[in-house]
């Protein structure tokens, strides 16, 4: 991938992110998603480019796991909040977050991210997964 001379390179928890131009890019689809550049800056890791495209191999090699599954507990503790950011089923509970995109989630120290997700149901979280499992 190329990208333009004043792209800056960061993660977040394992995401791989790109900034130029003042726009942010999450890789973690195929041509990317927008991604808050509030986001990038107050909790992304600058790395280098090198360590970018190292991290786009381990984010593919972690997202199809074939044959693995997302597993969800049968329940969720009292007080869970489902959301959904741009197809990313996410959770949080007590300001601990997780995205379910991937066999054994991810986890997030604070709620930042959860709070760009809309609001939903837990059987519309569900679903969610259910339609990241068919990916």
């Amino acid at each position: 991938m190329k990208f333009p001379p004043d792209t800056r390179f960061s993660l977040y928890v394992g995401l791989p992110l790109s900034s130029s131009g003042g726009e942010c890019v999450a890789w973690d689809r195929p041509g990317g998603r927008s991604f808050p550049k509030e986001l990038f800056d107050s909790n992304g890791s600058p790395c280098t480019e090198e360590e970018f495209n190292r991290a786009m191999a381990e984010w593919d090699n972690k997202k199809t796991i074939k044959g693995v599954l997302v597993a969800l507990p049968a329940s969720f503790p009292r007080g869970t909040e489902f959301g959904d950011y741009e197809g990313l089923p996410l959770t949080d509970f007590a300001g601990q977050s997780t995205a379910w995109d991937r066999p054994g989630g991810r986890w997030f120290s604070n709620n930042e991210f959860f709070s760009k997700a809309t609001p939903c149901t837990e059987n519309a979280f569900r679903a969610l997964v259910g339609q990241v499992n068919e990916e």
